[in-house]
Formats: structure tokens, sequence, C-alpha cells
């Protein structure tokens, strides 16, 4: 089940309210339309109540590809790239929501304050929330080809247990600097990190679904396959991480289980090993130098949200226009507006009701 404690935690609303800050807030009616797929990317939205609706059209019609419910931010992606909406937003009920203008967006991510780290922490903690809500409706495409012996022949394979396998040592700052080098990057910080890295032989598993997560893993050599089980399908790849690129920090934005496996994928894998208490460390910007690295993870995340909606149309095409058994799970939580206000669907300029609410909560 999608996990919810991320949205009891009060860094959440206190990030939406620096978001907030003095921008109207829009309140909008059940079904209004905020884009259209193929609309150019002028702003973004941070909702603050209600649920959004992002779908896309195929050859049998509109397909949902998740909902999601507030709080959250959306349409980052495209505004980043520069690029149309791959999807539709609507909202699902009655819906509160600031618009971000795609310049502000841009200043922000990129930003060494307060409304910068908060945005990127919105950013990641949404796509994160996205790609487990299509990752698991991905599951579900054809749950009724597999029998009940399938299911349970399917989640007992790829478990697999290796602890013996895995070579941990500390990392060498002379190798780190190699590293960076090599890929490009400039993270002074890593080499500050008291990083471990850790070497798995070919088709070693990092992490297995279910499991509690709490490393990434930055690529220094090889690649690594991240990958779910498809009852009644088998193994399906979600992508294939090159050197420089991050794995399994989705686990560390949500606390939630981990939902895919990380493979060593056609040869050894070596890694530099980011500890929750790091990775939080950069989150915060309590290091000298996050700011980079967390818009290099953030960038990455929004990447592989794409291909996942990608991914979920095809699936729904392959299907011949049947969605996931089940309805998409919807993950409940607190709204930062009260649903008194505002029902005639206007939009007001005075944030001091919602923003009261929201700081009620404490901040970090």
């Amino acid at each position: 089940m999608p996990n919810t404690r991320i949205l009891a935690d009060p860094r959440v609303y206190f990030d939406a309210s620096r978001l907030v800050a003095e921008r109207p807030i829009e309140i909008r009616p059940d079904g209004f339309s905020v884009w259209a797929e193929s609309d150019p990317a002028e702003f973004g939205v941070l909702l603050l109540n209600g649920t959004a609706v992002l779908s896309t059209h195929s050859p049998y019609g509109e397909y949902v590809v998740f909902r999601l419910t507030a709080p959250c931010l959306l349409g980052i992606s495209a505004v980043i790239e520069g690029r149309a909406r791959h999807t539709s937003f609507h909202v699902e009920g009655q819906a509160a929501f600031v618009r971000l203008p795609a310049r502000q967006i841009l200043e922000l991510v990129l930003a060494e304050t307060i409304a910068g780290a908060a945005i990127r922490r919105l950013t990641l903690l949404s796509a994160s929330r996205s790609i487990r809500l299509i990752n698991d409706g991905l599951a579900r495409f054809f749950d009724d080809i597999a029998s009940d012996e399938a299911r349970k022949a399917s989640a007992a394979v790829g478990s697999g247990n290796f602890p013996a396998l895995r070579v941990t040592k500390p990392a060498d700052s002379a190798r780190i600097n190699e590293f960076l080098s090599q890929t490009g990057l400039s993270f002074p910080i890593l080499t500050r990190l008291g990083l471990a890295e850790r070497t798995y032989p070919e088709s070693a598993r990092l992490t297995r679904t279910g499991e509690e997560g709490t490393e990434a893993f930055l690529v220094s050599a090889g690649r690594v396959r991240v990958s779910i089980r498809i009852p009644g399908v088998g193994e399906e790849t979600l992508a294939v991480l090159e050197k420089g690129e991050i794995a399994g920090e989705m686990a560390l934005l949500d606390d939630a289980p981990r939902s895919a496996y990380l493979t060593a994928h056609e040869g050894p894998t070596s890694v530099f090993v980011l500890s929750r208490a790091v990775f939080r460390q950069l989150l915060e910007q309590k290091a000298p130098g996050a700011v980079e690295l967390v818009v290099r993870v953030t960038l990455s995340l929004l990447k592989r949200l794409d291909e996942a909606i990608a991914r979920a149309l095809s699936f729904y095409i392959l299907s011949a226009g049947n969605p996931p058994k089940g309805e998409h799970p919807a993950l409940p939580a607190e709204p930062l507006v009260s649903s008194e206000a505002g029902m005639d669907g206007s939009m007001f300029d005075d944030t001091a009701t919602s923003l009261a609410k929201i700081d009620s909560l404490g901040s970090v």
C-alpha cells in the first residue's frame, strides 16, 4: 500500500508554505481543467487541497495515468525541459492550488535559498509518489493472466539473497575525485561525507522490493538495472542506470518500502553508498555544495517519471484499452486549505488562513 506517513511530516507543509508566500490561491470545482495535453508549460502547480488527475490520450480514449492528492507539486518536468505537456491535468473534487510561473520555477530550482530547497524537496517527493503509483498500476495490468500459483512463484523468484557477495570498504578520496572527473560532476562535498564504496557481482541484487530503504547508491562503475515483477509477465526493466546516476533514492525521500529491484546489470557494479543521514543532509542544504547534487537527483527522477508515464501508456495500449485491475490508489492527506472557503470557484489573494494552518503544524 502507498505510504501516508510522508503527508503527516511537518516538513511537507513547511515547504508548501514557503512556496505559497503571497501568491494567489485558486479554489476550483470538481472537473476543472488545469492544463491539456500538448499545452505549453508556462507554469507548475502546487496543489494544496484536493486530488490531481493526470491523464493522456490513447487510441482507446483517455487513460488516467495516476491520481495524486495534495500536497504535491506538478508540471515541473515540462517547465524545466521547455516542452509541451505530455499529460492533461484536471482536479477531482473541489481543489485549491497555486500556480508557479515557469520563470520562477527555473530560478528556484537552482537557488541556494529556503524556497529553493523547498521546491526541490517537494518536486522530489511528488515525483517519487507519482512513480510509485504508476508502478503499482503496471503490476496490475495483466493480473488476470497469472494464477495464484504463478503469483507465488513470481514473488519467490527475484527476491534473491546476496549479502555475502557484496564487498564494502571505505571510499578512497582519490577514487571519488577520479569518478567525479570522469563523469563531469563537481561535488567536492562527496569527498568529505565519509562515503563507503561497495562492489556487487553481476546479477546481484542491491535492493529487493518490500524491504526498508536505508541507502541510496551513486553508480561509480558498471550499470544498475531498475525493475519490478509483473504477475503473469515476469520482470519488467524500468531503467538501466549508468555511471554517475543515482539509484534507490525514492525510499529515502518518502520512507516507504522499496518498490523495485536494483540489480548489477551485465557485469559487476560498484557504487558509492549514501546513507539516509547523508541524503537528508543534502536535502536540507546542511552541507556545502549540496544544491548541485540535489538538482541532479531531481532531474534524474523527473526523467524517470516521464519514462514511467510513457511506459504506462504503452501497457494500456497493449492491454487493448483495459486499465489496471482495481482503482488507482489515492493517498489521503490533510488539506492545506479549508473546503469551506471559496465555494464559488473564485480566486482569492489572502493566504493568511492557509498559512496559519500550515504554520500551526510546526516547521523544521
